[in-house]
């Protein structure tokens, strides 16, 4: 992801506005302090939806495709 967007994932996360999943470099300090918490359990499954930018890049297209690709094949249940 990009740093700012790491950065404001955490900062939602600290505020309380709800959950996150962080990378263990980013929250393992905040969860060493007590100032996150892991939530730990059993596996959820959700849906998961994939949306891009309307924007024209080979890149963002070959990602695209890869998710589409790869997608169903981690999951029990698929609606790409």
């Amino acid at each position: 992801t990009v740093p700012a967007a790491r950065a404001g994932v955490l900062t939602a996360v600290m505020l309380g506005i709800g959950w996150g999943m962080l990378p263990d470099e980013q929250a393992g300090g905040l969860v060493a302090s007590g100032d996150l918490v892991v939530l730990a359990g059993l596996p959820v499954e959700v849906p998961l939806y994939w949306q891009q930018w309307s924007f024209d890049s080979a890149a963002l297209a070959a990602v695209a495709a890869a998710v589409s690709v790869g997608a169903p094949r981690g999951s029990s249940r698929s609606t790409l």
